[in-house]
C-alpha cells in the first residue's frame, strides 16, 4: 500500500513537472519569435495608428533598455525604505505544528505561511537610445530583482509584533517572522515582453489578456538559455519519476 502511495505521488509530481516544462517552451518561444522594437518604433507605429483612425493599437512587442521613475516618481521600499522604481516584499510566519499520532505520540514541525505580501503596481520607464516607453507590471514578480532584506526576526516573548505600522499578535506556537523584499533600481537593465497599447497617446506595455508576460533583470539571451536548460531538466525529472512511479505502483499492486 505505501509503495502504491508513493508511486501516485511521483507520478503526480510528473504531470506538475511537465506542466512547468510546456510554459517554460511557450515562455521561450514568445521570446524566440518577438521582435525586439525600439521606443521610437513603438511610439511612430502609435502614431500612425492614430493618424489613420485605425482600431486600437495593439501588438505583443519586446523592448530593452534601462529601468527609470514612472509619472508620479521614484518609489521607496516598503520594508528596507530604500528608492526604487518597483519593488516587492513578503512576510512569513514561522511556528511550530504539533500533531499526534495513531497511538498518541505527540511531534513536532516547523513550518510557516504567508501573512503579507504585496507588489508594486506603479507604472515605470524603460528608456532606450531613442526614447522611453511606459511599462505596467501588472503584479508580476521581476525576475532576478535585486533582494534587498532577507531577515528573521525571532519570538521576543511580546504579545505582539509590528510590520508596516500594523500590529500582528503573537501566538503561544510562533517561532518568528521571516521578512524578504526585491527592488529594481533607477539604471537597471531591464528586458520586457508584453502587449503594447495606447494609453492617452503613449506606448504601455503590460500583461497581455492572453500571451507570456516577462519583465527580466536579465538579457535575453541569458533568459533563453536558462528557460531551456529548466525545461530538459523538468522533462527528465519528470520521465525519471514515470518509470519510477510505475515500477513502484506494480510493486505494490503485487505485495497487495
Amino acid at each position: 500500500m505505501v509503495l502504491a502511495i508513493i508511486g501516485v505521488i511521483l507520478l503526480v509530481g510528473a504531470a506538475i513537472a511537465v506542466a512547468f516544462a510546456v510554459r517554460g517552451k511557450r515562455r521561450w518561444q514568445a521570446m524566440l519569435g518577438t521582435e525586439t522594437s525600439t521606443a521610437a518604433e513603438l511610439t511612430a507605429e502609435l502614431t500612425t495608428v492614430r493618424e489613420l483612425g485605425g482600431s486600437a493599437f495593439s501588438r505583443i512587442s519586446e523592448v530593452t533598455g534601462t529601468a527609470a521613475p514612472g509619472p508620479i516618481g521614484e518609489l521607496k521600499s516598503e520594508l528596507a525604505e530604500l528608492p526604487c522604481i518597483w519593488y516587492r516584499y513578503e512576510i512569513r510566519r514561522r511556528y511550530w505544528d504539533t500533531s499526534t499520532d495513531s497511538d498518541g505520540n505527540r511531534s513536532r514541525t516547523q513550518r510557516t505561511e504567508t501573512v503579507a505580501k504585496l507588489a508594486s503596481t506603479q507604472p515605470f520607464r524603460v528608456v532606450d537610445a531613442t526614447g522611453s516607453v511606459l511599462v505596467r507590471p501588472d503584479g508580476l514578480a521581476i525576475d532576478h530583482a535585486e533582494r534587498v532584506l532577507d531577515q528573521f526576526d525571532p519570538d521576543q516573548g511580546t504579545s505582539s509584533i509590528s510590520f508596516l505600522g500594523i500590529s500582528i499578535g503573537m501566538r503561544s506556537d510562533t517561532i518568528g517572522y521571516e521578512r524578504e523584499e526585491w527592488i529594481v533600481r533607477s539604471g537597471t537593465p531591464l528586458y520586457v515582453l508584453g502587449e503594447a497599447r495606447d494609453q492617452g497617446g503613449e506606448v504601455v506595455i503590460g500583461k497581455p489578456a492572453s500571451g507570456v508576460h516577462v519583465i527580466s533583470t536579465r538579457s535575453e539571451a541569458e533568459l533563453r538559455k536558462s528557460t531551456q536548460r529548466t525545461q530538459r531538466i523538468l522533462m527528465w525529472s519528470a520521465l525519471a519519476a514515470v518509470v519510477v512511479g510505475i515500477v513502484l505502483l506494480v510493486a505494490g499492486a503485487v505485495a497487495g
